[in-house]
């Protein structure tokens, strides 16, 4: 506890005659990141009252260390969360110590090291503990990690590789992983759970989405089959011969791959939220866009688990997880693995995300090699590339600009007529102005480097 933080903000609720007072360690406590105060409220004081001077409490806290301080209130019981001067990570391997094998019926996945504050009110000090989904539980069969860039999802992704892999053999779960950055995951190409290579292309990841719906579909049809044989009961008793392996396929930049892939791709992500869960297969999904046209359009009510890091403004934390964003405060969020994890735009976790160095990942997978006695998934996803309109086949220009949503072959278009005009294709950033102006719309930036590169090409 740090004992200047504690006068700041006990003095700006005496100031405005808000009767509270700051408790004393074990009840505030530190986390790698935070400096967590309970605040035990005045007889008849509301908690909106007290969060009312959120802004003063900054500012004082803020005269202290001469820069601007983001801090959060929790709920359940009050407190108030202060980013620390010194932050920690939190190291990967003792968080997977902890991964148990699963047991039957089970998919458990681990996100982080989680804190819960309503433990130190109780007596029972702040013990960090693995926070863990199970996949097969019906309310949590799906899963959305979003925040802006460098706050960590891509650690949360593969924490939740790692752990799956530890938790489940290569016979039991299988995973796919879609890299459309292409440089994040292909460490892992050497994992034994993995049922295909890891798709980084766009015509690799257009066609390994469309093998897992058609596996979906098989596995549909298969169920159909032994229903009509034994009935609806037994069927449901034997599906497990149906369904394995499980499968978990992680989608990173699912909302870039849309914008990149078109509405095909966005169908049949939908359809996996959508059916997958009931057939064994199961998502989980990465972004940095966490915005309404994105949000609206993937069917949110499928995924009601999803993980928030810091976002760049206060209304992506709302469009991530169904709750306000001032309430849940993802944009104070202080980055690097802090995240906040909300089951059904209800209860909030936070959570540290592991911590993995370079290199790390090789030692890991040597471990699940070794946990697994060298068994490799014996299920391979059946598929082959696909261009992005759709069709294995195209030919010329069409097949150059690979892109299904009309509005983006147009602006491919009218970059060509600049440059006509002008002798060179314009910039992103000339690219992004031409759309808003032509569309009334934001184009994001890295879809519109996508269309200059493509202009470019069609000029050679």
């Amino acid at each position: 506890m740090n004992i200047n933080e504690v006068k700041a903000i006990t003095n700006i609720l005496s100031e405005f005659k808000v009767p509270c007072r700051v408790l004393p360690p074990p009840v505030s406590y530190q986390t790698p990141r935070s400096n967590v105060y309970v605040l035990e409220r005045g007889a008849g004081i509301k908690e909106s009252r007290i969060i009312e001077f959120e802004t003063e409490i900054e500012s004082a806290l803020g005269g202290i260390y001469g820069e601007q301080v983001g801090t959060r209130f929790l709920s359940s019981p009050l407190a108030i969360s202060v980013p620390r001067r010194d932050p920690q990570n939190v190291p990967i391997y003792p968080l997977l110590r902890k991964v148990k094998r699963n047991e039957p019926g089970q998919l458990l996945i681990a996100t982080g090291e989680h804190y819960n504050h309503a433990g130190s009110v109780r007596g029972n000090g702040v013990v960090p503990q693995i926070l863990q989904l199970d996949l097969m539980t019906p309310s949590t069969s799906h899963m959305l990690i979003a925040g802006t860039t460098g706050v960590g999802k891509t650690g949360v992704l593969k924490n939740i590789i790692l752990s799956g892999a530890l938790a489940s053999s290569p016979a039991d779960v299988s995973w796919l992983i879609f890299d459309p950055k292409r440089r994040d995951f292909p460490i892992l190409e050497s994992l034994p759970h993995l049922a295909a290579p890891i798709f980084l292309t766009p015509e690799s990841i257009a066609g390994g989405l469309r093998g897992l719906v058609e596996e979906m579909k098989l596995r549909g049809e298969r169920f159909d089959a032994m229903v009509a044989k034994v009935g609806v009961h037994q069927a449901t008793i034997d599906a497990d011969q149906v369904f394995r392996p499980l499968i978990v396929a992680v989608i990173d930049e699912v909302a870039e791959l849309v914008d990149q892939l078109g509405k095909e791709a966005e169908g049949w992500i939908k359809r996996l939220l959508q059916i997958g869960r009931g057939l064994g297969i199961h998502l989980i999904l990465g972004t940095q866009k966490p915005e309404a046209d994105f949000i609206s359009g993937i069917s949110m009510a499928n995924l009601s688990v999803r993980a928030c890091g810091a976002v760049s403004q206060l209304e992506h934390g709302k469009y991530a997880t169904g709750i306000p964003g001032k309430k849940l405060g993802a944009h104070k969020l202080t980055g690097k693995g802090d995240f906040l994890l909300t089951i059904n735009a209800t209860k909030v976790f936070p959570f540290q995300s592991g911590h993995i160095e370079a290199g790390e990942e090789i030692k890991i997978i040597g471990g699940i090699d070794s946990r697994w006695q060298g068994q490799r998934s014996k299920w391979q996803l059946r598929w082959q590339p696909t261009d992005i309109d759709g069709s294995a086949q195209a030919q010329g220009n069409q097949a150059k600009r690979r892109q299904v949503d009309p509005v983006h072959a147009d602006m491919v278009d009218e970059l060509l007529a600049h440059a006509r005009q002008s002798g060179s294709v314009p910039s992103p950033y000339e690219a992004q102005k031409i759309f808003k102006e032509k569309h009334g719309r934001t184009l994001n930036h890295n879809t519109a480097n996508m269309l200059v590169e493509r202009a470019q090409q069609l000029l050679m």
